[in-house]
């Protein structure tokens, strides 16, 4: 058999050839990234903040006192990735830099009633953007969804490749 006689039987006619992307798992979490980032973009529009900023705020307002490593890891990415969105929350007077009891080397990061505030609004702007998400599937779905997701997703955050050499997160 040819690889176009294998082309055939694996598209129907009129059905496009591109249709087997749509079963690879790396090609759809890509699009649902997409799907996310559209969502928390269009419920947060005119708060100036990015999902990796909302997620800085969030953690520190559950947990006041984070030291930037931990903040990273709470939210899986490197700290070096959290650099410019907590500068940029520190510029805004959204964001506190302390020392740490027991360590003055340790910077311990606390949200300001400003950078509280945002996150109080930003748990409706969530749920707007959960349910604008999920829209689609049933409660259960969305329940399996998750936990896939978060069997996907355990452990360590991988370093992403850069497709130019060296990594970028």
């Amino acid at each position: 058999m040819t690889q176009q006689d294998l082309q055939a039987d694996a598209v129907p006619s009129g059905e496009s050839s591109w249709r087997g992307l749509r079963d690879l798992t790396g090609h759809l979490l890509r699009l649902g990234h997409l799907r996310a980032q559209t969502a928390f973009a269009d419920a947060f529009v005119g708060t100036g903040l990015s999902p990796i900023q909302y997620a800085v705020l969030y953690a520190v307002t559950e947990t006041p006192g984070l030291a930037q490593r931990t903040i990273a890891d709470a939210i899986g990415t490197s700290p070096s990735v959290l650099v410019g969105a907590m500068r940029e929350l520190l510029d805004r007077d959204l964001l506190t830099r302390a020392t740490g009891a027991g360590d003055r080397r340790r910077a311990a990061f606390h949200a300001t009633p400003a950078g509280q505030a945002l996150v109080a609004d930003g748990r409706i702007r969530i749920a707007r953007a959960e349910a604008s998400l999920t829209g689609a599937l049933t409660a259960p779905e969305r329940v399996s969804l998750i936990a896939l997701l978060r069997k996907l997703t355990e452990g360590e955050v991988p370093s992403a490749p850069n497709p130019e050499g060296g990594e970028y997160s």
